[in-house]
């Protein structure tokens, strides 16, 4: 009970008028259900509203005229009846109390006008007039004269007091010393007796009410209804749990009838210092004490989804009870209920390419203190990565696979350097093109926004060069200009080379052991210019004594004496072989001019002219081997190398053969 009454006159009157009503006016008293020990509020025997039955009474003949629009009868009522469907009166349960319901309301009559005059009314008179509301009709079983419902054992009447009214009580005003009060009377109802016949009697009935002066509830309140339903709640729970004053649950160590009692006693006045708590439906209310919980309840929590991170591009949502809800989302819970919420783990953004995550967990839980979750969203950017040509593409087991990447991030691209399709092709790794670049299979790009990556291979067939002739000679094979490795007879160069143009070649002669030259003939079969297969080749060479003595064979060499001559190059030719051999390169220079003017004399003779022009090219590359070699030991001065030089160079340009540089 809210009354603050500070006078001890007053006290002396509610306590009469306490005394009387409970003397005078006996109450169906329902007893409370069976608990633990109370901890702050004792049951002294008196009634209980087990299910209050709520009428609320405008003390006016036009409220809505003669009140502020945001707190008119609909609003009003509208209160009481979101009130009795929400759980406040839950943990009341505990004291005897049940569910409550709300019958409407009513405002004053002609017959029961509202006692105020000059904008002041009382104590008293407030009593005398909701008597007067109350009082039976003369006509048994038809209600009350002013068609408020008849009272009963569960009955409480919320009178709300007009804006500009004072109750003055002696020395005690509203607003000032008291802010609303609950309290009791009493009236005649009509029962059904059976004296032994079925007779209407009128018979006493006590109930009770609660006084809501509208300035003190609105003041302080910049929603004047939260201050409406803070006051009334505070008075209507009190009302449940102690109706006759003083006789329900109070703080029996507060008693005595005093302002001790009447301000901290019953179950809404403990918990006055705490705040006014919003209930999951919006209404704001008085807490109240709960011995089961041993602290004021209803209690409330507060749930809080937040993010960071997303744009306003999408749309902030999270999952809230298997509702959809938009962020940031804040919402009131019952203490200990059970509530799920959860974040989208993706967002995707309408632009292609982007992306927001978030590792933030979802969660069902009672729960038990005010919760605030933020889902922190990672902005990600995709990398598509692809190679070329298709072929080689399926066959990329290293390749990076597409996907999304946190922006900003730097990711290492990383490719296979040879793609195998067969045992005579292959595809090799070329270089990285679109947003990445480099021609390592590993490469690094940096995820400032969406990017694309291609691996460009090249594809390569499997080329083996075999040669005939050089025994453990080596020759070097060539691609045009690039060289490709080493063959002998018994080590045949095998390799993969890049499709496309192909000009393969090789040494067109090989110093071996001893001095002996190797000469190369051919490649059998001939390479093709473009590379567009799997090839296999075979290099052949000569010894000079080779090519002479094939050339008897085939008419090279021929008529009188052919035979003899013949042997005479092969002698000439063995003299050049033992001088390179032996490392006596000028006198190979010498033994080798000897050797071709001796094979010029035959020409067209003896020697056919196109075998005459081959032996001379090959000597003239060991010509050109012998002077390098020569000026390199110092064999020779440099005027000599310039003679010896101008004659390798001008036979050789007759020849038609190709020109080396000089030593």
């Amino acid at each position: 009970m809210e009354t603050h009454v500070n006078d001890k006159m007053t006290r002396v009157v509610l306590r009469a008028l306490a005394v009387a009503a409970l003397v005078a006016m006996p109450v169906a008293a329902a007893r409370p259900h069976a608990g633990p020990a109370p901890n702050l509020l004792d049951y002294n025997g008196g009634a209980i509203l087990s299910n209050p039955s709520i009428h609320n009474l405008y003390m006016d003949l036009s409220w809505d005229g003669d009140n502020p629009a945001a707190i008119n009868k609909a609003s009003i009522d509208a209160f009481t009846t979101s009130l009795v469907a929400s759980n406040y009166f839950s943990k009341a349960g505990q004291y005897g109390v049940g569910a409550a319901s709300f019958s409407g309301s009513h405002e004053s009559t002609i017959l029961c006008p509202p006692p105020i005059i000059a904008g002041v009314t009382d104590f008293l008179t407030i009593g005398a007039w909701v008597t007067c509301m109350t009082s039976p009709s003369p006509i048994p079983f038809t209600g009350t004269i002013s068609g408020v419902p008849a009272p009963d054992g569960n009955t409480v009447y919320p009178i709300y007091v007009p804006s500009g009214t004072q109750i003055n009580d002696i020395v005690a005003s509203s607003c000032g010393d008291f802010g609303a009060y609950h309290f009791f009377a009493g009236n005649l109802v009509w029962k059904l007796i059976f004296t032994p016949l079925p007779t209407p009697v009128l018979v006493p009935q006590s109930f009770a009410y609660t006084v809501i002066p509208i300035d003190c509830a609105v003041s302080g309140f910049t929603n004047p209804m939260d201050g409406v339903s803070a006051a009334s709640s505070h008075e209507l729970i009190e009302a449940a749990t102690d109706p006759i004053i003083l006789a329900g649950w109070i703080n029996n160590s507060d008693f005595g009838f005093n302002a001790d009692i009447l301000k901290k006693g019953e179950a809404s006045d403990i918990c006055e210092g705490m705040s006014n708590v919003r209930l999951t439906n919006g209404l704001l209310v008085a807490p109240y004490w709960s011995n089961a919980d041993n602290a004021c309840v209803p209690i409330t929590h507060t749930i809080s989804l937040t993010e960071t991170g997303l744009p306003s591009t999408v749309a902030h949502e999270a999952t809230f009870d298997g509702g959809t809800v938009t962020l940031p989302f804040n919402t009131i819970v019952d203490d200990q209920t059970t509530h799920s919420w959860s974040f989208p783990a993706i967002v995707n953004d309408p632009n292609p390419g982007y992306r927001y995550v978030t590792s933030a967990p979802s969660a069902s839980m009672s729960v038990t203190s005010d919760i605030f979750r933020n889902a922190a969203y990672t902005t990600e950017v995709f990398l598509t990565v692809g190679a070329t040509p298709l072929a080689a593409a399926l066959g990329d087991v290293s390749l990076t696979p597409s996907g999304w990447k946190t922006l900003g991030s730097t990711v290492t691209l990383t490719t296979d350097p040879i793609v195998s399709i067969d045992a005579g092709k292959q595809y090799r790794f070329d270089h990285w093109s679109g947003d990445a670049a480099g021609t390592s299979a590993a490469t690094s790009i940096v995820m400032n926004a969406p990017k694309n990556a291609t691996a460009n291979y090249v594809a390569q067939y499997l080329v083996t060069v075999a040669t005939f002739g050089l025994n453990t000679n080596n020759t070097h094979i060539f691609n045009g200009s690039s060289l490709l490795g080493l063959a002998n007879d018994s080590n045949p160069l095998i390799l993969f080379v890049d499709d496309g143009p192909f000009a393969l070649s090789s040494d067109a002669n090989v110093n071996g052991a001893g001095g002996i030259q190797y000469f190369f003939q051919n490649f059998a079969p001939a390479p093709p210019s473009t590379l567009a297969a799997p090839f296999t080749t075979t290099a052949t060479y000569q010894t000079m004594a080779q090519l002479i003595a094939g050339a008897i064979a085939s008419g090279g060499i021929s008529g009188p004496g052919a035979a003899g001559l013949a042997n005479s190059y092969i002698q000439q030719f063995a003299a050049v072989q033992a001088d390179m051999g032996a490392g006596n390169y000028a006198q190979a220079l010498s033994d080798l001019q000897s050797f071709i003017s001796h094979v010029q004399a035959q020409s067209g003779k003896k020697v056919t002219p196109a075998l005459a022009a081959v032996l001379q090219l090959d000597a003239l590359l060991v010509y050109h081997d012998a002077l390098c070699l020569a000026v390199g030991a110092g064999q020779i001065d440099a005027a000599t190398a310039a003679g010896d030089y101008a004659y390798y160079s001008s036979l050789e340009s007759l020849l038609g053969g190709v020109v080396l540089p000089p030593c």
